[in-house]
């Protein structure tokens, strides 16, 4: 009983040393898109009963390094932030704002038809995609025998 309390006693140990390795890893490894787990860039979906709206934050990113489109009816947002870390002769101590190539996908909740529109201004990109009118789709079920 004894020999199993010290197993318990190290198995806790053990994963007590790994977890704070990876939060330590965590914090101090500098941030890029490619290592991210959370979606770039973070995004707000609504709907009114004429559109669906997407707004994603965007700062610091010209509109020519922009891509937005519709993929297989999914919007895609893409593109490429500031990829220069190199400050003359000063050092970099932290990086932490997300730079490089990103691209996200953003499933929409009902089906859309042109005309969209995008407008980016001051670091948000806001687009609006017409709902298709009649997206509703039912199905008649026949009954069997009749």
């Amino acid at each position: 009983m004894r020999e199993l309390d010290w197993q318990v006693f190290r198995e806790l140990e053990s994963l007590s040393q790994r977890m704070q390795a990876l939060l330590e890893s965590a914090l101090l490894a500098p941030s890029s898109l490619a290592s991210s787990t959370s979606a770039y860039p973070p995004v707000d979906v609504y709907e009114s009963e004429e559109a669906v709206f997407v707004e994603a934050e965007l700062p610091g990113i010209a509109v020519q390094d922009l891509q937005v489109a519709l993929e297989n009816e999914k919007l895609l947002i893409a593109g490429a932030l500031g990829s220069e870390t190199s400050k003359g002769e000063e050092t970099l101590l932290r990086m932490e704002r997300p730079r490089g190539r990103f691209r996200r996908l953003i499933p929409l909740p009902s089906p859309v038809t042109p005309p969209f529109e995008a407008t980016l201004s001051r670091g948000l990109l806001v687009v609006r995609l017409p709902k298709a009118r009649g997206s509703a789709r039912n199905i008649p079920v026949a009954r069997e025998g009749a």
